[in-house]
């Protein structure tokens, strides 16, 4: 070859390389510029990593990693992963298979003898590892002095809830019970089994199982997003033990530890006893999922790849690995909103949608961004100096782009609190009476007003609209636990007062 066809190859080469990386830096770009729309207008918070033909393209903190402190999110916070943790405590047991120190078919009770006979005669390892062992759930305190096996004590006379292997029913318990199993085979506390054998060998240096009281530097501190009653975005997750933690989903690390994770699980590098990553399973991803096993999923973006995803006490873990595009998307967010008595569907697939828009904008498919909520527009708008009379105007004009703009009952709510924390209460009475027009069955619409007329001292009024409120309160938990309710004793106090 001569050098100026060897020139002109090698101007080619820059040219189409250049091209490519340009191609990504928009795609990244576009990504970056969605997510701050998610962080800005629903108070996401958490750090996102994507790579692409083994190199990080995106190592990113948005929002807080703590709010109530002003801290930013960083690419070295860490988070809980919740149950992607399950992986982990997968790997130890099939560790213990290949030294042949454990099987599949081996009763629960060779293990664990203090779970009784009824229960350890009828599960069998197997049964836990795919979640068909038919035990009930059960959370433990790992702040009270129980023991691991005090706790199982405590449920050996619970019953199943069906036949060992007949079907299969997700249960944390099935893994902090293997978790134990862990412990007694190898004579180590599970956080060390899993620094030796996962963390250390793969360079996880920023890797944990939490042990409660230990403090870690970059922690992410978990919040709710309430986008119902407050005109501020977040809401406190209160202080509780982990006790959906230990094997079941106590480990904590960062995205790159986990990308790290990701790349050796998905390899088949563990070796792990009931998929093979190479067969294409792509009917089976539900029952791969639930075994934590490798299955593939085609469905809805209509590539082979595989989800792991955890969600926790104001925490959620979502990664998408696409082998055939050689791509990984992942996302660790500690602003999940989660209390089911203010959650729509709309919220409770936000943080898994954006998600998978930065899929479809790296695999270039067809995307959309995210729908802004009114409210926070409006409420943007009252800041900088706008009548309530141009709120309710604006709101009204808003209402014929319905497809840009997110219109529920929660977004006058809010503008109309804004108001109420400001002491205004005529224009919160304005916003409220709307929101109630729109919404007249609505339990938050009611709850808004009644708390309106409480402030104004109108005890009829109060009870009527707080007694609706509670009425239509989808969330019967709260009554059926007959937990603390301000909303209740609000309406007892001015139904007995003189």
């Amino acid at each position: 070859m001569n050098m100026k066809k060897l020139t002109i190859l090698i101007l080619i080469g820059i040219t189409v390389g250049s091209s490519l990386k340009g191609q990504i830096n928009k795609k990244i770009s576009t990504i970056d510029s969605m997510i701050n729309i998610y962080t800005h207008y629903y108070g996401f918070c958490g750090t996102v990593l994507i790579e692409k033909k083994g190199k990080l393209i995106l190592n990113k903190g948005y929002g807080y990693s703590s709010y109530e402190l002003n801290i930013p999110a960083s690419d070295s916070t860490k988070y809980h992963i919740c149950s992607i943790s399950k992986g982990f405590t997968r790997v130890l047991i099939d560790g213990l298979i290949n030294e042949d120190k454990i099987k599949l078919d081996d009763k629960l009770f060779k293990y664990l003898p203090e779970i009784g006979e009824k229960i350890g005669n009828a599960v069998q390892i197997k049964h836990l590892l795919i979640h068909q062992s038919g035990l009930e759930e059960h959370f433990f305190d790992p702040l009270s002095r129980n023991t691991k096996i005090d706790n199982i004590k405590s449920i050996k006379d619970s019953k199943l809830l069906f036949e060992p292997g007949s079907k299969e029913e997700y249960c944390n318990l099935n893994y902090y019970i293997l978790g134990i199993i862990i412990e007694r085979l190898t004579g180590h506390e599970l956080a060390f089994e899993y620094n030796e054998k996962i963390f250390k060998p793969l360079g996880m240096t920023d890797s944990y199982l939490d042990n409660v009281e230990r403090m870690l530097k970059n922690m992410a501190v978990p919040h709710y997003t309430n986008q119902v009653n407050q005109d501020d975005m977040f809401i406190h997750v209160y202080p509780k033990p982990n006790d959906k933690g230990f094997a079941a989903g106590g480990i904590i690390m960062t995205t790159q530890d986990l990308y790290k994770w990701i790349k050796a699980f998905h390899s088949n590098k563990f070796g792990l006893k009931v998929d093979d990553l190479r067969n294409d399973n792509s009917n089976n991803y539900g029952k791969a999922y639930e075994n934590y096993s490798l299955g593939w999923e085609t469905n809805g973006i209509k590539r082979r790849y595989i989800e792991g995803d955890g969600i926790g006490e104001g925490f959620r873990s979502l990664y998408l690995y696409f082998p055939d595009d050689s791509l990984t998307i992942l996302f660790l967010n500690n602003s999940y909103y989660f209390p089911a008595d203010y959650n729509t569907n709309r919220n409770y697939v936000l943080f898994d949608n954006v998600v998978y828009r930065s899929a479809d904008i790296m695999l270039d498919r067809k995307f959309t961004l995210p729908e802004l909520p009114v409210g926070q527009l409006l409420i943007e708008k009252i800041k900088k100096g706008n009548s309530v009379d141009a709120i309710v105007n604006e709101y009204n004009k808003l209402k014929n782009d319905s497809k840009s703009f997110i219109f529920d009952v929660k977004q006058l709510n809010r503008v109309a609190y804004f108001y109420l924390k400001n002491n205004n209460l005529d224009n919160a009475f304005k916003i409220f009476t709307l929101n109630l027009s729109e919404y007249p069955d609505s339990w938050i619409a009611n709850d808004g007003i009644g708390e309106y007329f409480l402030r104004k001292g109108d005890r009829t009024n109060a009870i009527k609209y707080l007694d609706i409120s509670l009425t239509n309160n989808p969330n019967k938990r709260r009554e059926e636990r007959k937990m603390h309710d301000i909303r209740r004793d609000n309406i007892e106090i001015l139904k007995t007062s003189n």
